[in-house]
């Protein structure tokens, strides 16, 4: 799966999506100066596409690479949260939200070999064991969500023409245990080889970076 698959397939339903202008190679320039460090090719290619976008109709949100005015920015957010007494370790940057508001983020620090950008969610909660590790790299995190979506609309018979999935994944109902597995096995299998793999939800910080790294 690509990026480029992904948004042909949100290009389809304009309603539920939100884009904006593509990030320009002065605006990387800035962030990548405020951030001091190198966006990961995923998230680059991401604001490439759309500096910041909502999909899915509000439920997942990615912000704009950086506003003066405002906290709500990938070179500003993940600072914010934390004087806020959020908590999110040196490794992760925030990159956005899901539609209940709970923070996106992305590893930036050393990880296992073969793991692209993991993505971690964190809950509301304030307590230690906060956070899930929802997939090993941006774009399957991409894929699952844009999968879902697909399964709980009127294009759930569209799902494996659309994103090029097998026939035998169920197109529906894909929320239940055995379909997130199986469609898992598929998009993220890395995910599933992790010795944690059983229980990737209500980490705390210390047993997520022993995943990762």
């Amino acid at each position: 799966m690509d990026l480029d698959t992904l948004i042909r397939c949100w290009r389809q339903t304009p309603g539920e999506q939100q884009f904006r202008p593509a990030a320009t190679a002065a605006e990387l320039a800035l962030a990548e100066e405020k951030l001091s460090l190198t966006l990961p090719p995923a998230l680059r290619q991401l604001y490439t596409f759309s500096n910041g976008l909502s999909l899915f109709q509000g439920h997942l949100t990615f912000y704009p690479l950086h506003e003066e005015k405002s906290e709500i920015c990938l070179t500003r957010v993940t600072p914010w949260l934390r004087e806020q007494n959020w908590l999110v370790p040196a490794e992760i940057l925030i990159a956005g939200s899901t539609g209940t508001g709970d923070p996106i983020g992305v590893w930036i620090g050393p990880k296992s070999a073969g793991l692209s950008l993991p993505v971690v969610q964190i809950d509301q909660s304030f307590q230690p064991n906060c956070f899930s590790l929802a997939s090993t790299g941006l774009i399957p995190y991409l894929t699952f969500e844009t999968a879902l979506d697909l399964a709980m609309s009127e294009r759930g018979g569209e799902l494996h023409t659309v994103l090029g999935a097998p026939v035998s994944l169920p197109a529906y109902d894909i929320d239940s245990d055995d379909a997130i597995d199986a469609w898992a096995e598929w998009i993220d299998p890395q995910l599933l080889q992790l010795p944690a793999a059983t229980d990737l939800t209500q980490l705390d910080e210390n047993t997520l970076r022993r995943l990762l790294q």
